[in-house]
């Protein structure tokens, strides 16, 4: 069972790009339904044609997505998802990233600089609610010890 802040996580949607971590540790957990979102359309113009499956299956159930911001490139496709999630009548969302991917270097020195982890987070401070309130958002930091030794 997949238990975050005590809740059941029932649905659990996964980015394509952390598929294989997903896949990898999947036998540790067997209650919960697992949906990958890939943006395998684009439209005319390169903008992602995103699809969540089982859309209406997610109604009223307790949602999870493990996202990968690990290039600019797929955040882009990730937030949109993460924007529709929970108007989607789930009774929660919980939001986890493996790391927050703006800060590592990042410093403000000179005027005329930007702090885009500062950025990243106001963005992820108004993804919208669900029934039973705002997201919960968990950070895992990859960077940490305990972390680096489990995944080499």
């Amino acid at each position: 069972m997949l238990d975050i802040h005590g809740m059941h996580i029932c649905i659990a949607l996964v980015c394509i790009y952390i598929m294989p971590i997903v896949k990898a540790y999947l036998f540790l957990y067997d209650d919960f339904e697992l949906h990958c979102i890939e943006p395998s359309r684009t439209f005319a113009d390169g903008f992602p044609n995103l699809f969540v499956p089982n859309a209406h299956g997610i109604r009223g159930q307790h949602a999870a997505f493990l996202a990968s911001f690990s290039s600019p490139a797929v955040i882009f496709e990730q937030l949109s998802v993460i924007y529709a999630l929970p108007r989607m009548f789930v009774s929660s969302f919980t939001l986890v990233l493996p790391f927050f991917p703006t800060g590592t270097f990042e410093r403000m020195e000179d005027e005329g600089d930007i702090a885009t982890a500062f950025t990243l987070a106001r963005i992820l401070s108004n993804i919208p609610i669900s029934r039973g309130g705002p997201t919960s958002l968990v950070i895992f930091d990859i960077h940490a010890l305990q972390v680096r030794r489990i995944s080499t």
